[in-house]
């Protein structure tokens, strides 16, 4: 899904490219790709502080969240897994 933003859909393209780990730089998933492009539009449409405070992830992403944390609670989360929900923490 192309961003209406040139530079986000940029940033975002390289973002999700696969990569190795020892690049420093994870492969992220597709829903993870249009969570950061629902923030990077966020921002660059110029956020106020109350569209920030009702600002709310996708669906998609919710859900990602819901069973990665439900995942973490029974103790089945793989590594890749954990770093998922890492990157997820970081918005």
């Amino acid at each position: 899904m192309k961003s209406k933003f040139n530079k986000a859909n940029e940033f975002t393209q390289y973002s999700s490219k696969s990569v190795g780990q020892n690049e420093g730089i994870l492969a992220i998933s597709d829903v993870q790709h249009r969570a950061y492009e629902e923030i990077i539009e966020l921002f660059a449409a110029g956020a106020t502080p109350e569209k920030i405070l009702k600002f709310r992830p996708s669906a998609k992403a919710q859900d990602r969240v819901r069973k990665l944390l439900a995942k973490n609670r029974d103790g089945t989360l793989t590594p890749e897994e954990h770093s998922e929900l890492n990157q997820y923490g970081h918005f």
